[in-house]
């Protein structure tokens, strides 16, 4: 990925945890990954497909192989992208 500030987790983590209570679903499972897939998405590829490619097909990946690592599930992702 590409070399972006770090996240702060201290920042966003109460916001993804109240939404994550909210819908029902585990906050532990949001990493500041995703922030940094749609970034890559949006730079490498096209804006506007962001929101698709990280979030909705990464959450799918997530949810369809379970055993696999998020990160690893993110690099194949990556790895569709056009060349920059």
């Amino acid at each position: 990925m590409s070399h972006r500030e770090p996240i702060d987790d201290a920042a966003w983590r109460p916001w993804v945890e109240h939404v994550a209570a909210a819908l029902e679903v585990e906050a532990s499972g949001v990493s500041p990954r995703s922030i940094h897939l749609t970034g890559e998405v949006a730079s490498r590829y096209q804006r506007p497909m962001a929101p698709v490619s990280a979030a909705y097909l990464w959450g799918l990946a997530i949810a369809t192989h379970p055993d696999r690592d998020p990160g690893d599930l993110a690099q194949v992702i990556i790895a569709a992208l056009p060349e920059t």
